[in-house]
């Protein structure tokens, strides 16, 4: 049995395409739609299934989007998703913008 938070549930569907019909064999079919708001669920997904390119698909996103204005956010996702790991990224990024203004 799989017990998942309803934020990472949600975006199970957007999983399962990224995996069954990859995007880069499928001409007719854009990139995944990352967005704050569905990049940490992907993360948990990607992690909890082993599913590498996804993983550092998010994690590049992530990394790139992580700002003064959105480390909040991300931090506040990760606590919902359970991510500790992202959840210490996020602390000592809010950390490192708000300290060094």
């Amino acid at each position: 049995k799989i017990e998942l938070v309803p934020a990472v549930a949600a975006c199970f569907l957007a999983f399962l395409d990224f995996i069954y019909y990859p995007f880069v064999a499928y001409s007719g079919k854009t990139d995944i739609k990352l967005s704050i708001s569905n990049a940490v669920p992907l993360r948990v997904l990607s992690n909890y299934f082993g599913v590498l390119a996804l993983h550092k698909l998010v994690n590049k996103f992530i990394n790139a989007d992580l700002s003064s204005k959105t480390c909040i956010e991300y931090l506040r996702n990760a606590e919902a998703c359970g991510d500790v790991r992202l959840i210490s990224d996020a602390t000592e990024a809010c950390a490192k913008f708000f300290y060094s203004t």
